[in-house]
């Protein structure tokens, strides 16, 4: 395998043959005359975005090979198929005939299919050409010459030393690493070619490194990969936060900072781009006593960021939701009548659990007004996730192929994306679901060291429980596709895919109201080896029906949640009923402004000490900005969009500015606020508008950095104006001690300006008028 192949998670039906053996029809071989009837198929190219193709390069496309003869294709043995290609001039002369080859995992029977990620050299000569995807059975034949079907693209062949031209460097120094421990460090990214390195899809450009021992030997090549927020453009470069993983073992080690673009190449391997190689001292790993206390359920992951570096100014920005390891409860919603029984379900968790666990509310259909109308009740952060097709692929693609588009998905948006999170534990509901208790196991799956666990409908008559695949479905443990307890790391669209592509789903199926997707869910937990969760411990309450449902073995009093079911179609009167008991939380009275947008806060996965606002600073900023109710003013650190809409529904005009959209645009939209996505220093010296009142919580509070502020700042304050700045006094946490700009900036404030310090509670807030 070339070394600057970067397929980190190859397909199992993939392996790679080199085409050094004798071509098809070799002269060596006796005789063979095909028959064309051997070699009717196709091969069909997954729905992606093409890579670059890049001279001398490899890259991986996704491919599904069709076996539509009436003879088995073999994977192994002296006649092999595998799949090929050749590449062709313009005009169709051929250029190269014998491209790599891809092996299949297993022999492929008439009828049969397979999907791979074929393996494609380019040519080292730039330039355009045709690329011919195709089979070949080895020392027998082409399969194209006999009418199968392959597929010809037009691409256009890039010289690689362009592509990679640019560079990486770190912007601070590691923060006294251990061994065995991820850390977070700023580093800057420059693209100095004139292609777009993308951010996301299947060849995404991503930070990673490589470990090299003292005496050059490589320790770990495939380092740790950080997506990049954005796009970056030719010509652009950015600041941002990279994860790194330490080495196993204390000692001396080479760190080799680069990027990589998936599926197609390490950009180090072009001489026009510039890797940093730094000198690491690797301490003793933390005594498990303490790394216990570090990773404590009741810590944020941002807050042991913050350990690691005392002042550590790169934000979170860039760090998807995804990328964490805490445990999250998520739940999906869709346009549908329970919007109360969601606003509860998250109402209770986030009151039952606090900060133990990480909240997320999938979405599809359903606008920003009614999202946070839901989120409304939560007392701790919660990530909203829009979903589309675009987040699980591979089960759009079945679905399309059903002839059911998306907003026909119905119960399968649940399973959009397959994990929020995949290396922490996580739990999937439906928005009918309430969790009112913890199970038994609940620690056992908060700190990883649970099984996969669905919950079970023994009751319900089978044939009416799961479609077209109760053949699927073991009688003795009746999963159904409710509640989803799974560990890190543990992904089910593989067994999703096997039980689909066994039987694949009628056209026309419909997800509104089909059970097909309750059946091929549970048939493929149950191949998982998922443990049942009784009835009797989350039953149903449906709508439809006078009694909850706790099973065939009924109440065992051991309940702790229930499952609201058709709720989202008509009034259901149990939730009523467990409301108006105390069962179920509710609340009548009218929200605060911080309570209304407490969803949004900074604490959870998103919290460092010094950077998430206290409730008291920012019931004193929203009591200064009464008096602007009407006017324009100007926020400058946006972060997830909290303040921004207090702001905002207070009556103010806001405009609001971060160097990262951390989420506040979708959160944000529908009230009468600006996001603005651009560094601040950028957007006040290019900005012609002057504000009122500047509201102003940064995340970078350095002298140096206050120098760069302040005459831009003056320059933005309307005359007479007010300035409200938080982390005034941040300095006092010792975490933040060097972080005194805003003592600088107050202590050289211009002449007839006034201040009044709000120093509690920390890390204060600074009150600063103008003439």
């Amino acid at each position: 395998m070339p070394d600057d192949y970067t397929t980190r998670n190859q397909s199992p039906a993939m392996s790679i043959a080199h085409p050094d053996s004798p071509p098809p029809n070799d002269p060596s071989e006796s005789v063979h005359l095909p028959d064309p009837a051997d070699y009717q198929g196709q091969l069909h190219l997954e729905k992606v975005d093409l890579p670059l193709f890049f001279t001398g390069r490899i890259v991986a496309l996704p491919v599904t090979l069709h076996n539509e003869s009436r003879v088995v294709w073999p994977a192994a043995g002296d006649h092999p198929v595998r799949v090929a290609y050749h590449w062709l001039r313009p005009d169709g002369t051929l250029w190269v005939r014998d491209g790599r080859r891809t092996n299949l995992s297993g022999d492929l029977g008439p009828g049969e299919s397979i999907a791979l990620e074929a393996v494609i050299e380019s040519p080292d000569e730039p330039g355009a050409a045709i690329l011919q995807l195709t089979a070949v059975q080895e020392r027998r034949s082409w399969f194209e010459p006999h009418g199968f079907s392959k597929v010809d693209l037009n691409v256009e062949i890039l010289d690689f030393t362009e592509y990679a031209r640019g560079g990486i460097e770190p912007v601070h120094d590691l923060p006294e690493p251990r061994a065995g421990e991820t850390v977070s460090l700023a580093v800057r990214l420059r693209n100095e070619g004139a292609q777009i390195w993308p951010a996301q899809g299947f060849y995404a450009v991503r930070i990673s490194y490589h470990w090299y021992s003292m005496d050059d030997h490589l320790v770990e090549r495939d380092g740790l990969r950080t997506n990049l927020p954005a796009d970056l453009k030719g010509g652009e470069s950015r600041i941002m936060a990279a994860q790194v993983k330490m080495p196993p073992n204390p000692g001396t080690y080479i760190l080799e900072w680069t990027v990589v673009q998936d599926r197609v190449a390490w950009l180090e391997k072009s001489a026009t781009f510039q890797s940093t190689r730094t000198t690491v001292e690797v301490g003793e790993p933390l005594p498990e006593t303490e790394r216990e206390a570090i990773t404590s359920a009741g810590d944020s992951h941002a807050a042991r960021l913050a350990r690691q570096d005392d002042y550590f100014t790169v934000t979170l920005a860039g760090r998807r939701f995804g990328r964490g390891i805490r445990p999250v409860i998520r739940w999906i919603k869709g346009d549908g009548l329970d919007d109360d029984v969601t606003r509860t379900a998250i109402a209770e968790a986030t009151r039952r659990f606090g900060q133990r666990v990480d909240y997320c509310l999938c979405t599809n259909g359903i606008n920003a007004d009614r999202v946070r109308d839901i989120l409304a009740w939560a007392v701790e952060p919660v990530e909203w996730q829009p979903v589309t097709p675009a987040d699980n692929l591979t089960l759009a693609t079945r679905l399309e192929a059903a002839g059911c588009p998306p907003e026909h998905y119905g119960y399968w948006w649940k399973w959009f994306p397959e994990r929020v999170r995949g290396q922490g534990p996580e739990w999937i509901l439906d928005g009918d679901m309430v969790i009112t208790g913890a199970p038994t196991w609940f620690d056992q799956w908060r700190t990883g060291q649970d099984e996969c666990r669905v919950t079970q409908d023994d009751r319900w008559p089978k044939d009416g429980l799961y479609g077209h695949y109760a053949a699927y479905v073991d009688n003795s443990s009746r999963l159904y596709s409710g509640l989803i307890a799974l560990p890190p790391g543990l992904y089910y669209m593989p067994a999703v895919e096997a039980i689909l592509g066994r039987q694949p789903l009628n056209f026309g199926h419909d997800g509104r109201r089909d059970m097909c997707e309750q059946g091929v869910i549970a048939a493929a937990f149950q191949t998982i080896g998922a443990t049942p969760i009784p009835l009797y411990e989350f039953p149903f309450a449906r709508a439809f029906e006078e009694q909850v449902d706790y099973g065939v073995l009924g109440d065992q009093g051991t309940a702790w949640g229930y499952h609201f079911g058709n709720a989202f179609r008509r009034r259901n009167l149990h939730f009523e009923r467990l409301t108006a008991q105390g069962v179920l939380f509710s609340r009548t009275s009218p929200l605060s402004l911080l309570e209304r947008f407490a969803w949004m806060k900074n604490a959870g996965q998103w919290g460092i000490p010094g950077w998430g606002m206290p409730d008291d600073a920012a019931v004193l900023i929203l009591e200064y900005a009464q008096a602007f109710i009407g006017q324009t003013v100007l926020e400058l650190g946006t972060s997830r969009g909290r303040m921004s809409a207090m702001l905002a529904s207070l009556g103010c005009r806001v405009t609001t500015v971060d160097r990262h959209d951390r989420g506040a645009r979708q959160n944000l939209e529908g009230l009468k606020v600006t996001v603005i996505v651009d560094d601040a220093v950028h957007y006040l010296a290019t900005t012609t508008q002057t504000f009122p009142l500047i509201v102003i919580d940064f995340h970078g509070n350095a002298p140096t950095q206050w120098q760069t502020y302040a005459p831009l700042l003056q320059r933005c304050l309307a005359q007479p104006g007010l300035l409200l700045i938080d982390n005034a006094v941040l300095w006092k946490i010792p975490e933040w001690k060097e972080e005194t700009g805003v003592r600088w900036f107050l202590e050289r404030l211009p002449e007839g300006w006034t201040v009044h310090l709000h120093e509690e509670p920390l890390p204060g807030v600074a009150v600063v008028r103008t003439l």
